[in-house]
C-alpha cells in the first residue's frame, strides 16, 4: 500500500514539477510586465504624476511632445533627476521649454543614481549643460536645442551608451568622453567642436560616430581600434593626414568624409568588404581608383573634387553600384564605350 501510495505521490511531485516549470516563468514574466507597466505614464507631466514618481510609484514618463507647466517643469531637477530619485526614464523630447536649463527645470544637482535614459531633445533650451553626476545613464539625447558651453558637464555619466548631442553650439573638445568608453552610438554632428579625436581610442564599442559638420583637426589614427564602426561621418571638419587607420575598420558600411583636407591613396579601404556608402569628396586623395574594386557591396560612390587618377575600369566591377560621382579629377579617364556602361548602369553618373 505505501508503495503504491509513494509511487502516486512521486509521479504527482513529477507533474507539479513539470508544469512548474513551464508555467511559473511564465506567470513571472507576465507578473513582471504588468508590474512594469503599471509604474510607466504616457502623457502629459501633471504635478500627480510627479508625485506619484517622487515616491517611487513610477519609474518611466513618456510626454513627449506635450505642453509641461512651469511650476512643475521647476520639480524636475530636484524630484526626477535628483538624490535618491528613482525614476529610471524620462522622454520630454519636444516639450518646449524655451529656456536655460536652470530656468526651466530647476537649480538642484542632477545626480540620480537610478536615471539610464533622459530624452531633452527638440526642447529649445538654451545656454550650457548643468553637471550631470549620472553613474547608471546609457542614454541621453539633447538633440536639436540652443545649447551651449562644453562636454566637461558630462564627465559623470560614465555608462554612456549612447549620446546625442548634435545640431546645437557646443564649444570645446572630446576630453569630457575619455572615460564614456561604453559607447555605442556618439552623434555631435552640427556644433563647433575643436581638437583631435584622441579622446575616442579608448571606445572600442562604437559602432555608429557622427562628427560632421564641426571644426575638428588631426589625423583618423585614434579610430584604428574601433573596430566595431559601422557608420563613421567625419564630413565638413578640418581632418588631415591619409586614410591607413581605416584598414582595421572592416565593418564600415558607410563612411563620409568629404570636405576635409585628407591626402594619399585609397588602399585603406580594400578591406572593408561590407562598405556600401563612401564620400570623399573634396579632398587631396590621390592615386587610382583600383582599390575600390574588392569593396564589392559598394552603391554609392562620391569622389568628386580630388587629384585621382587613371581609368574608371577598376568600378566595373561593383555589380551592386547605382550613384557614381567623379567629378573635377583631372587625370581620371573614361573610354566612350565605358561611359555608356555607367551611364546605363548608374541611376546617377556624373563626371
Amino acid at each position: 500500500m505505501f508503495g503504491v501510495l509513494g509511487e502516486v505521490l512521486g509521479k504527482s511531485a513529477i507533474a507539479v514539477a513539470i508544469v512548474g516549470g513551464i508555467f511559473l516563468p511564465f506567470v513571472l514574466t507576465h507578473l513582471y510586465v504588468y508590474t512594469q507597466q503599471k509604474r510607466r505614464h504616457k502623457g502629459t507631466l501633471t504635478a500627480a504624476v510627479m508625485d506619484q514618481a517622487r515616491r517611487g510609484k513610477i519609474h518611466f514618463i513618456s510626454s513627449h511632445s506635450t505642453k509641461l507647466a512651469k511650476s512643475v517643469a521647476e520639480r524636475v531637477a530636484s524630484e526626477l533627476l535628483g538624490a535618491g530619485c528613482s525614476l529610471i526614464e524620462l522622454d520630454l523630447i519636444g516639450v518646449s521649454l524655451n529656456g536655460t536649463w536652470e530656468e526651466t527645470l530647476g537649480d538642484a544637482a542632477v545626480c540620480s543614481k537610478a536615471l539610464r535614459e533622459l530624452w531633452l531633445g527638440k526642447c529649445k533650451l538654451r545656454g550650457p549643460l548643468p553637471v550631470m553626476n549620472l553613474p547608471a545613464l546609457q542614454l541621453l539625447n539633447l538633440t536639436h536645442n540652443e545649447l551651449t558651453g562644453t562636454l566637461n558637464p558630462l564627465q559623470g555619466c560614465t555608462a554612456l551608451q549612447r549620446l546625442d548631442l548634435s545640431g546645437n553650439n557646443l564649444r570645446g573638445g572630446l576630453e569630457a568622453l575619455r572615460s564614456c568608453v561604453a559607447l555605442r552610438v556618439l552623434h555631435l554632428n552640427l556644433n563647433q567642436l575643436i581638437g583631435g579625436l584622441e579622446p575616442l581610442e579608448g571606445c572600442k564599442a562604437l559602432t555608429h560616430l557622427w562628427l560632421h559638420d564641426n571644426q575638428l583637426t588631426g589625423g583618423l589614427e585614434p579610430l584604428k581600434g574601433c573596430t566595431a564602426l559601422q557608420d563613421l561621418r567625419l564630413s565638413n571638419n578640418k581632418f588631415t593626414g591619409g586614410l591607413d587607420a581605416l584598414a582595421s575598420l572592416k565593418a564600415l558600411k558607410m563612411l563620409g568624409l568629404f570636405d576635409n583636407q585628407l591626402k594619399g591613396g585609397l588602399e585603406p579601404l580594400q578591406g572593408c568588404k561590407v562598405l556600401e556608402q563612401l564620400g570623399l569628396e573634396n579632398n587631396q586623395l590621390t592615386g587610382s581608383l583600383e582599390p575600390l574594386a574588392a569593396c564589392t557591396a559598394l552603391n554609392q560612390v562620391a569622389l568628386d573634387s580630388n587629384q585621382l587618377t587613371g581609368s574608371l575600369e577598376p568600378l566595373m566591377q561593383l555589380e551592386h553600384l547605382k550613384q557614381l560621382e567623379v567629378k573635377n579629377n583631372r587625370n581620371l579617364w573614361l573610354a566612350n564605350e565605358d561611359k555608356a556602361y555607367f551611364e546605363k548602369k548608374c541611376v546617377l553618373f556624373s563626371m
